[in-house]
């Protein structure tokens, strides 16, 4: 009687681009020269430095709050646009 035992399978990691590649886009619903924008400003101004890119803030009032939701939801889904939010 042969004794099957299983192979050892080797993990190999996939090249995986290092992300992010480029500016990451941040949509708010807000007005500019808010609070959540002044502070959205602070705090992804100190991210954007410890991830070597970019995190832009695009302000897209109106619609209390539609306009800019509904540009996030229609956006690329390739991870590089975010909804502020508070």
């Amino acid at each position: 009687m042969q004794c099957l035992r299983p192979r050892s399978a080797i993990a190999t990691a996939t090249a995986a681009p290092q992300w992010p590649a480029r500016s990451i886009l941040v949509v708010s619903p807000f007005v500019g020269g808010t609070t959540n924008d002044l502070i959205a400003s602070l705090v992804l101004g100190l991210v954007g430095k410890q991830f070597s890119e970019p995190f832009v803030i695009e302000n897209r009032p109106g619609g209390g709050g539609w306009v800019g939701v509904t540009s996030v939801v229609h956006a690329a889904p390739d991870g590089y646009t975010f909804l502020l939010s508070s």
